[in-house]
């Protein structure tokens, strides 16, 4: 399970590079809708939402967009939380694990 205020980077539609205890291939839909895919290890999946509006981080950063990430294992329950990430030209997401709620539902 990440601890909070771990660090991701996601490269754009191909997979996290994340330490080896935690492997993930993903794929992120750059629109409004969530793309879920399983994690290589059960029990766990990760699911993207795009941010609408002005939720989550601040913006004023060009070539950014906000999302929602959320954790969860196989009952639904989430195991962490990335209330946002920015995602810049680079095609590469950064994302940092804020908080971490069990037993909440999903955020979206």
């Amino acid at each position: 399970m990440p601890k909070p205020h771990t660090e991701y980077f996601l490269e754009l539609g191909i997979q996290i590079h994340a330490p080896s205890s935690i492997p993930i291939k993903v794929q992120i839909n750059d629109g409004d809708e969530m793309v879920t895919k399983e994690k290589s290890r059960p029990l766990c999946r990760i699911s993207y939402k795009k941010a609408t509006g002005n939720q989550g981080l601040s913006e004023g950063t060009s070539g950014f967009k906000n999302f929602y990430i959320c954790i969860s294992n196989d009952k639904g329950l989430v195991v962490g939380v990335v209330v946002s990430a920015q995602l810049p030209a680079t095609s590469y997401l950064r994302i940092s694990i804020v908080e971490k709620v069990v037993g909440s539902p999903l955020l979206f």
